[in-house]
Order: structure tokens, then C-alpha cells, then sequence
């Protein structure tokens, strides 16, 4: 399994649609930048095809530090939730787990 970044797709968006390498970079980073802004704003995104993101506030709530033992407040964090959409979803799994 490869891990790819946002350079890799705006290198290969720009040998698929015959951009240069800064306009596909510019393109990508308009992108990612866009869901980025609208997360922050609440907003959830849903990109068709493809699934929802949407920016999710878990509480604050009480650990444990796991050496001494001592109870301490975890503040409360914001996190990205991804759902994939249904005609992913169904895509995926059309014919059963295949690994």
C-alpha cells in the first residue's frame, strides 16, 4: 500500500490534464484549502461520489495518567469526521470483502 500526499495528486493531475506543476499545486491546495475553510466555518462538506466531512467538538472529560495514576482534565478537542457516501460505500463493497 502507497501513502500519498497532496504533491502527488497535483503531479498526477498534472500529467493526466497536461497542466504545469505549479497550476495543478495551485489547484490542489485551492481544494484541500476550500474544505479546510468550510470545516472551519461549521459547515459540512459533502462532495458527491465521494462522502461528508463535517468538524466535530468531542466534550472535555476526566483521564488517567496511565503511570502515576493521576486523574487530569482532557480539554475539549476538535476532530474531522469522514463518511463515506453511499455510492463509495456501495462500490467498495459490491462483492463482498476481497483482501
Amino acid at each position: 500500500m502507497a501513502k500519498i500526499n497532496s504533491s502527488d495528486i497535483s503531479v498526477e493531475m498534472a500529467e493526466e490534464y497536461g497542466l504545469s506543476k505549479a497550476a495543478a499545486k495551485t489547484y490542489t491546495d485551492f481544494i484541500f484549502n476550500s474544505i479546510l475553510k468550510h470545516l472551519e466555518e461549521n459547515d459540512e462538506v459533502n462532495i458527491k461520489m465521494f462522502g461528508k466531512f463535517k468538524m466535530n467538538i468531542t466534550a472535555p472529560r476526566n483521564g488517567r495518567n496511565i503511570h502515576t495514576g493521576e486523574t487530569t482534565k482532557i480539554p475539549a478537542r476538535y476532530k474531522i469526521k469522514y463518511e463515506m457516501s453511499r455510492a463509495l460505500t456501495k462500490h467498495y463493497n459490491q462483492n463482498g470483502s476481497e483482501e
